[in-house]
C-alpha cells in the first residue's frame, strides 16, 4: 500500500532539522544552537534558510492522499506543523534581534546625547569647551559607531523571517525586546524602527 496523490512527498532528511523541529521544543532547539558559543549572523541566516526550506516542503504536501480504499486529509497536520515551525522561527528571530539588532539602542542614545549637547546655546567659554569636547569625542568614536550601525542594519536584514507574510512575527519579536520609552529616548526608538524599515524596503524591491 503506498501514497499515490503526491509525486513529491515531504522528505525531512537533508534539511538538517528533523529532530530539532519535531522532537525538541523551540527553546531547547535554541539552546542546542547556542551550545557552541555566540552564533554569527551567517549562522542565523543559515538557520532561517533551513526553516524556510521546511516550510516550502510542508507547502508541497497534498491536502489529500489516497491510501488504498481510504482518503487521508493532511490539512490539519499541515496547519499544526506550520504553527510549530512558526514557534521555532520566533525564538530564533528574538535571539538574533537581541544579539545583533537591539545593540543600536545605546548607539542611538549616544548620538542623541551628542545632538543634545551640541544644540545648547553657548553662554560662556565653559559651554564652548564642553561642546568642543563632545564634538571631539563624537569624531573619535565615529568610525566605531558607523561599523556598529552597519552591523545592526545587516542583522536587521538577516534576522527577519524569510517571507513577507511573517513580517508580523518579526515586528512582534523585535518590539518585545525594545526597552520601555522611559529607558530609551524617542530618537533612539526611531533609529531602531528605521533599521527595521530598511529591511521592509529591501523586500519591497526584491532584495534578499
Amino acid at each position: 500500500m503506498r501514497l499515490q496523490a503526491n509525486p513529491k512527498p515531504l522528505r525531512l532528511t537533508g534539511t538538517g532539522l528533523p529532530a530539532s523541529l519535531w522532537l525538541l521544543s523551540p527553546s531547547h532547539n535554541l539552546e542546542q544552537f547556542l551550545a557552541n558559543g555566540l552564533p554569527s549572523l551567517d549562522e542565523f541566516e543559515a538557520k532561517f534558510t533551513r526553516l524556510r526550506n521546511v516550510s516550502i516542503r510542508l507547502g508541497q504536501i497534498s491536502d489529500n492522499y489516497i491510501v488504498g480504499p481510504l482518503e487521508v486529509n493532511t490539512s490539519k497536520f499541515k496547519l499544526a506543523a506550520k504553527q510549530l515551525l512558526g514557534e521555532h522561527e520566533m525564538v530564533f528571530v528574538r535571539k538574533c534581534t537581541e544579539l545583533y539588532v537591539i545593540q543600536v539602542v545605546p548607539i542611538a542614545a549616544t548620538i542623541d546625547e551628542f545632538e543634545r549637547v551640541l544644540s545648547r546655546t553657548l553662554g560662556n567659554l565653559d559651554d564652548l569647551a564642553f561642546a568642543m569636547e563632545a564634538l571631539h569625542s563624537f569624531y573619535r568614536n565615529e568610525v566605531n559607531l558607523d561599523l556598529e550601525i552597519a552591523q545592526a542594519e545587516e542583522a536587521a536584514v538577516k534576522c527577519k523571517p524569510m517571507s513577507i507574510s511573517n513580517w508580523r512575527v518579526f515586528w512582534k519579536a523585535t518590539m518585545f525586546l525594545i526597552p520601555p520609552p522611559t529607558l530609551v529616548s524617542t530618537d533612539a526608538t526611531k533609529a531602531i524602527l528605521y533599521l527595521l524599515t530598511v529591511t521592509r524596503s529591501a523586500d519591497d524591491v526584491g532584495v534578499r
